[in-house]
């Protein structure tokens, strides 16, 4: 059994020991772990399902209510909804921030916001957020935190901050986002032409996230890839596509043209056109006719930071 299968069979047990009403406010307890394990597994329906659960009106002026607000910001990063998680996140902050309750240890809320701000397509809104998690991370959030940042710095720092990111989170036992560093590190060895580090790594970090019960993660660090074993994703977190380009991507890489884009989207021609360069530019793609495969690569491959997965 996997640490998120246990989590959630003890959170189930912990709602069969008493029913909803008897919690109180403690109730967003339970209910933020069985949303954390079901989106962590890619059950999104089943943590809809959770997050639909009435809670006690002032549930959000107690630390559980915190824990759920962070639970439901990654859930609506997991189902694409970033603008909704930046808001749960921002609050989440807020309130902590307000009730003097500012740890990491119960939630590191910055890195949470900075994983919205990434899928937004807000780098540097991510970076600062990110640094200044940093300076009040305990080990494991500071490991956390190293490893996402790796993602934004030029390539030629990665290799030192996931490096640290992945001794941290060794040590702390954190086996699922030991996972995604040692993916990012494998990921790293294959772009600087180290193919076979590359493939120990990604098969180490595969394992841990199977033995973890996190399979959404396990087959995206073994998903389909190219002959070199790896899938290629964009090389600098500038990289990330943002919501508009995703659309006019997705719309080009159907065969739409662009003024059937710009009639679809509502914009204008050269809009469409400037999008289009700049996901030519973040993808590498060189004609038009191979955005299909580079944009089905950018949604599958392992990066966080081009990919945003959530705990």
């Amino acid at each position: 059994m996997g640490e998120l299968d246990e989590a959630e069979q003890q959170a189930r047990a912990a709602l069969a020991e008493l029913p909803p009403p008897a919690w109180g406010v403690l109730l967003a307890a339970p209910l933020s772990t069985l949303v954390g394990t079901a989106t962590a597994t890619g059950e999104l329906a089943a943590a809809e399902r959770w997050l639909s659960q009435p809670l006690p009106a002032d549930t959000f002026r107690t630390p559980a209510g915190l824990l759920h607000l962070a639970a439901r910001g990654r859930h609506q990063l997991a189902a694409g909804r970033p603008h909704l998680a930046r808001d749960d996140l921002r609050l989440c902050g807020t309130l902590m921030r307000d009730w003097g309750m500012d740890s990491p240890g119960l939630v590191p809320w910055r890195l949470e916001l900075a994983l919205a701000h990434l899928r937004l397509g807000e780098p540097a809104e991510a970076a600062a957020l990110l640094e200044e998690q940093l300076g009040t991370a305990d080990a494991r959030t500071r490991g956390r935190a190293l490893r996402v940042l790796s993602g934004i710095v030029p390539l030629d720092r990665r290799r030192a901050l996931l490096s640290e990111a992945v001794e941290l989170l060794e040590a702390g036992g954190d086996r699922i986002e030991l996972a995604r560093a040692l993916g990012d590190t494998a990921q790293l060895l294959q772009r600087v032409g180290h193919p076979a580090r590359a493939r120990l790594l990604q098969q180490r970090a595969h394992q841990l996230a199977t033995e973890c019960g996190a399979d959404v993660l396990a087959r995206r660090l073994l998903g389909p890839a190219p002959a070199g074993g790896l899938v290629p994703v964009p090389e600098e977190p500038g990289d990330v596509l943002s919501e508009a380009e995703r659309r006019v991507a997705a719309l080009a890489a159907q065969g739409h043209t662009n003024r059937q884009i710009s009639g679809e989207l509502y914009v204008t021609v050269s809009t469409v056109e400037q999008h289009l360069t700049r996901v030519y530019r973040k993808l590498r793609v060189k004609r038009r006719s191979d955005l299909p495969a580079r944009l089905a690569a950018y949604r599958d491959g392992p990066m966080e930071a081009s990919r945003v997965e959530v705990s």
